[in-house]
């Protein structure tokens, strides 16, 4: 039989009879045509023969090995030409197994109990309204839980990429975890986009150790990445149960890597448009509401501190008086982007109302390092170079300066509520004259 070569875009492009196909299948090869994602155009092509597969235009054949290869095989009923697609596995240790993810995510079957787990999982992030959860320590507190429920496994780890956003580096896997296939993830898991799965780590020496420590027999781990959530890493999973991670549940791992990621970045951009200030580009009121009252929740929990910062702009009124409400509007614009870079990427900035900002700084933060922030806040401002357009179209460099006040809890306040009282007590006593100062609350005799 005569062999030819051809790219999964050839394929998808010329190959494939697309016009069998129903209306939305084939718009979704147009469109990953069109795109030209090498990866995206790999899956839909498999997604495709699927299909054709279901429709009885193709016969999928039983996979072959040419190691470290693997070949996916399809044929034509009507000609009998079979389409061959090869997989280049990396070179790992016995007993450790690199799987395409797209393969593995294609071929695997799933009871519909598990399916509806999954499903259940997704809802958990369409109820919140389109908000993330509080914090990246929450989001994947959220996937992990929800591998472990949804493939029963013993534990669910999460661990950030190297060259995760920066955002993902106020995340860290508990004291003492580590990622027991770390050693193969970079050029596997988050290069290559493979699933690695190893059945007994027993029997594997250099696993042998350290999942004999973690309790851990089998152990598979999948990417996931949510780039508009900032999140991007490995879920790594175990099983005390050798040969644990089934094809079936490897397809559900792979599954609810895609489903979350998905979601994830739903919800990213879902609570770009419903919880940020349009003008500024930081969290408006109302996620600020709600993001004080989880922080505050968390820290009780925890018990540990945190601390609420409220700013304002001092005599903001003038700078809409002399060089018009547009010019007011870069001074707050540049103000919300000072505090923004100042803090840490899991602190909360937003716009209150009209030239008020507020910053929780999340647990656990010290009054020492309140301060430390606060002061810095106001000096960045104090000292910055903030160039206006006025009303006569010209470039004029203006001075700003903040006066803030500030609140912790537990020292200060038990509630968020009382929280907020207290650290706008102690604003209005820094816009005292001649403002441009930091006040916290507990400097003012208040207790």
């Amino acid at each position: 039989m005569k062999r030819h070569s051809l790219s999964f875009h050839d394929l998808l492009e010329r190959v494939l009879p697309l016009d069998a196909l129903p209306p939305l299948d084939r718009e979704r090869a147009r469109t990953a045509l069109a795109e030209g994602d090498v990866r995206r155009i790999e899956r839909v092509a498999l997604e495709v023969l699927g299909r054709l597969a279901e429709q009885g235009v193709f016969e999928r054949l039983p996979d072959r090995l040419e190691p470290p290869d693997r070949v996916v095989l399809f044929q034509r009923r009507d000609s009998h030409e079979v389409v061959a697609l090869r997989f280049a596995a990396p070179v790992l240790p016995a007993g450790i197994v690199a799987l395409p993810r797209v393969l593995v995510t294609l071929s695997g079957q799933a009871p519909l109990e598990r399916v509806r787990r999954l499903l259940r999982l997704d809802d958990a992030l369409v109820e919140s309204g389109g908000r993330l959860p509080s914090g990246m320590t929450e989001l994947v507190a959220r996937l992990t839980a929800g591998a472990r429920e949804l493939l029963d496994c013993d534990e669910a780890q999460f661990f950030p990429a190297p060259a995760a956003p920066d955002s993902l580096a106020t995340f860290a896997p508990p004291p003492g975890e580590h990622e027991l296939l770390a050693r193969w993830s970079s050029a596997t898991v988050l290069e290559g986009d493979f699933l690695l799965s190893c059945d007994d780590a027993s029997h594997v020496p250099e696993l042998r150790a350290a999942a004999g420590r973690a309790g851990a027999r089998s152990i598979a781990s999948v990417r996931v990445r949510a780039v508009q959530a900032s999140l991007d890493g490995v879920l790594e999973v175990r099983s005390a149960e050798p040969g644990f991670f089934t094809p079936e549940r490897l397809s559900l791992l792979s599954l609810l890597a895609e489903s979350f990621g998905g979601l994830a970045d739903q919800a990213a951009r879902l609570q770009r448009l419903v919880f940020v200030d349009a003008l500024t580009g930081v969290s408006n009121s109302a996620f600020f509401r709600q993001a004080l009252d989880n922080e505050v929740a968390r820290a009780e929990r925890e018990g540990k501190s945190m601390a609420l910062v409220i700013a304002d702009i001092d005599d903001f009124k003038r700078f809409n008086t002399i060089y018009g409400y547009e010019g007011g509007n870069a001074v707050l614009k540049q103000v919300a982007q000072i505090f923004k870079r100042a803090v840490r990427p899991f602190d909360t900035v937003a716009r209150w109302g009209g030239e008020e900002f507020a910053v929780i700084l999340t647990s656990p933060i010290e009054r020492m390092d309140a301060e430390t922030t606060a002061e810095r806040l106001r000096t960045l401002v104090a000292e910055g170079e903030h160039a206006i357009t006025g009303l006569d179209m010209l470039e004029h460099q203006v001075h700003v300066t903040v006066s803030i006040g500030v609140a912790l809890y537990p020292a200060d306040a038990r509630t968020a509520a009382d929280l907020w009282l207290r650290a706008n007590q102690a604003l209005l006593l820094a816009k005292t004259p001649p403002k441009n100062q930091v006040v916290f609350w507990k400097q003012n005799g208040g207790a």
